[in-house]
């Protein structure tokens, strides 16, 4: 606990604040709401993020079921498991680094598109990476938890590609 009375850490209570209408600025009549180029920037960052969700999703798609598939019989293809090779590498390095310019240089919704943009499409590099390090590791797991079946439905046991395709719907 800290000395001093409540007040002097939190500030005054809710009932000596004023009105909301006293402290919000007054409306500027000359002043323009959000341009339309702005709107239609903002809708080219989503897809631009989106797009790239997407791709990396469909590589996943691709690669994933069969090196799923034949983990049981070498081992050695699941490790050797290469998801983001160099023309993934080079997409999504390309649109990064628009949203990258579109952070540092848009218009202020653009701006916040673009920073979330960037945290949607690193994060999902980066859980990609780290389920091509581990995949042989999970499916060891996986295996000796008693629940051998890899491929339930036909789709991976953990299934990256659908939460990378749900994650880019939310982005369109």
């Amino acid at each position: 606990m800290l000395p001093g009375p409540k007040s002097a850490l939190y500030g005054p209570p809710l009932s000596e604040w004023p009105p909301a209408e006293a402290v919000s600025a007054p409306r500027d009549a000359n002043r323009q709401e959000v341009a339309p180029a702005s709107a239609a920037e903002k809708r080219v960052t989503r897809a631009a993020v989106a797009g790239c969700l997407r791709t990396l999703a469909r590589r996943l798609d691709d690669v994933l079921p069969d090196a799923v598939a034949s983990a049981r019989q070498a081992w050695e293809r699941v490790d050797a498991l290469k998801v983001l090779d160099r023309s993934l590498s080079a997409q999504i390095a390309q649109a990064r680094s628009a949203l990258v310019q579109q952070a540092t240089e848009g218009e202020p919704a653009t701006r916040a598109a673009a920073l979330e943009g960037l945290v949607a499409v690193d994060t999902a590099w980066g859980l990609t990476r780290l389920f091509e390090r581990r995949l042989s590791s999970l499916i060891r797991l996986r295996v000796r938890s008693g629940n051998s079946d890899l491929l339930p439905d036909g789709r991976p046991f953990l299934d990256l590609a659908a939460a990378l395709h749900e994650a880019a719907r939310a982005w369109s």
